[in-house]
This record gives structure tokens, sequence and C-alpha cells, in this order.
């Protein structure tokens, strides 16, 4: 009986020591698995940047710049193109208008040379040469000249238009619109060299601190990052699509867009009295060669006069003071000899 107790006995003993020792690496092992450390892989977690919200930003932010460049654009698209069609417009109506009045003046000018060449042979058969010479000279020869002279001064302003224009479009593009239009340009390549090389030294130290995590973020998205940087830019660095109120004054397009501007700006407009100014001077056209032949006329009327009167002059000027010439002659003599008598008479007095 007894025997079999310490068998029992030893049995359980056994039983709980056995289970002991099997529940003694689970309460040893329990402790390693801790809180700590799945606190410690959320911190590491929370260092890996999501690729999707860094391109959603990325696109956001090129959009938003894009929307303030075509508000920029949508004030005057096409400046440049606008000034450079108002000119030819402009010009073209200058030619037309001078080469109306050259034509009306062509036809009168050509038309009154037959009559000068008649009327100066006129004055020369009269022995007027002077006059005939004029004559010629202010419907033959001068006319023409000036005809030539019209279409002259209508190009010059037209010349002298345009070359100021390129004038002005090298002095808009020299200086400093031409240095900072420079610098924006090459501004996004910049931008994306520096983001180059800031997200390689990331990786790097990332790396050589044992964070694999924030290693991998940043090569993940290093992609994202360097399309950022070349068109929106960095907080220094302008980038391709950074608008006028940006960093730096504007990216590369927006620098481009303001050239435009400065160089429609130089492009002025011709001077409209260019027609006018033809107009007067073809005017002066027909003046010289009226004046002459006014004169030429006039010189004429009193030349035939004149010969008339010299014709008719002599015989009656001749017989009126050969007439007057005799009575002056016969009562100068008669009086004379009334003197005489009267004077004998008195000396015959006296002497008696």
């Amino acid at each position: 009986m007894q025997l079999a107790l310490n068998r029992t006995v030893t049995a359980g003993v056994t039983l709980v020591g056995a289970s002991a020792i099997a529940l003694t690496p689970i309460v040893a092992y329990a402790p390693a698995i801790q809180l700590p450390s799945i606190r410690s892989a959320e911190v590491q977690m929370a260092a890996f940047v999501n690729p999707i919200e860094e391109w959603v930003q990325v696109i956001g932010t090129s959009f938003t710049n894009l929307s303030a460049l075509g508000t920029q654009v949508q004030t005057d698209p096409t400046p440049i193109l606008s000034k450079l069609a108002s000119n030819f417009l402009a010009n073209a109506s200058t030619v037309v208008d001078t080469a109306s009045t050259l034509v009306g003046q062509a036809v009168a000018t050509f038309a009154g040379i037959p009559q000068g060449f008649f009327d100066a042979a006129t004055q020369l058969a009269a022995g007027h040469i002077s006059e005939a010479v004029q004559t010629i000279w202010g419907t033959a020869i001068l006319p023409p000249v000036f005809l030539a002279i019209i279409p002259i001064s209508a190009a010059i302003p037209i010349i002298q238009t345009a070359v100021q224009n390129v004038a002005n479009v090298i002095g808009a593009l020299g200086g400093v619109n031409l240095l900072l239009t420079g610098i924006a340009v090459i501004s996004p390549i910049y931008a994306t060299i520096t983001q180059f090389g800031n997200s390689a030294q990331a990786v790097f130290d990332a790396a050589s601190a044992g964070d694999l995590v924030t290693a991998a973020s940043e090569f993940i998205n290093a992609p994202a990052k360097l399309v950022n940087a070349f068109l929106n830019g960095d907080d220094t660095t302008p980038g391709l699509l950074t608008p006028l109120d940006g960093v730096g004054g504007g990216g590369a397009i927006a620098a481009l867009l303001k050239l435009r501007d400065a160089i429609a700006d130089a492009i002025v407009a011709p001077a409209p009295p260019a027609a006018a100014a033809a107009k007067t001077l073809s005017a002066k056209v027909a003046a010289p060669a009226e004046a002459t032949t006014t004169t030429a006329k006039t010189d004429d009327t009193t030349a035939t006069t004149t010969g008339a009167t010299k014709a008719h002059s002599p015989v009656t000027s001749g017989s009126k003071t050969a007439g007057g010439g005799k009575k002056a002659g016969g009562t100068s003599s008669s009086h004379g000899e009334k003197s005489s008598g009267k004077a004998g008479s008195a000396r015959h007095r006296g002497a008696a």
C-alpha cells in the first residue's frame, strides 16, 4: 500500500516537473516580443513617403503654374505679330494712296506737256526765247522730276520706321532683359542638378546610418523630385513653369513671355502723315507748270499788244509829232514876228 502511494506521488512530482520544464522556455521567450519592438516598426514605416502622393503633388503644382502662365498669355496672345500686321497694313495703305496720287498726277502732267511745247513755240515765234525756255522747264522737265520724287518721299518714312523698329528691338534684346532671360532659361537645369545631388546625398546618409527605410524612400521618390525640380523649381531656383510672381521673377517660359512683351513694346507704328506728304508734294507738281503757263500766256498777250503798239505808233506819233512841230514852229515864228514888229515900233517911236 505504501509502495503504491509512493509510486503515485512520484508520478505526480514527475508530471509537475515536466510541466515546469515545458513552460519555462515559453515564459522566458515571451518578454522578447514586447510592444516596444512593434512601435519601432511603426516609426520606421513613417519615414517612408508614398510615391503616389509625391507624384500627385508634382502634377498639382505643375497645373497651378500652367494656369498662371495661361493667364499671362491670354492677356495678349501675339503682341509682336499684331504690331507687325498693323504696321504692314498701314504701309500698304500708304503705298496704295501714293500710287493713286502718282497715277493721277502723271496723267495730268503728261497731258499738259504738248500744250507746254505749243506755248513755247508760240513764244519763240514772237521772239521771246527766255519765256519759251521757262515754259518748257515748267511743263516738260520739272513735273516729271516731281513725279519721281513722290514715291521716294513716300518710301522714306516707311524705311525709316522699319530701321527704327529694328534698332528698338535690338535695344530691347540687349542689356538686362537678355541677361535675365538667359538665367531663367538655364534655371530648370540647375534646379534639376541640385535636386539630383540632394537626393543622392539623402540616400547615402540614410544608408550610412543603417536607416534602410529612409534610404529606400529617397531612392524611390527621386524621379518625382527631379521632375518637380525641372518643372516647378525649388525654394531658391525657378523651374520651367514657374510664373512671373514665383521664385526669381519667373521661370524660362515666363521670362520668354516677358521678353516677347518688351520686343512688342519696342515696335512703333509708322508715321501717318506719309500719304498727306505725298499729296502735298503732288499738289506742288502742278503749281510750277500752271504758274509758268499762265506767265507765258500773260507774257505772250503783253508781247502781242506791245508789238501792235510798236507797229502803229511810229506813223501816228510821227504825224502828230510832225504836225505839232510845225504848229509849234509856226506859232513861234508868228509870235516872233509880232514881237519883232512891236519891238521895232517901239524903237521907231523912241527914235522919232
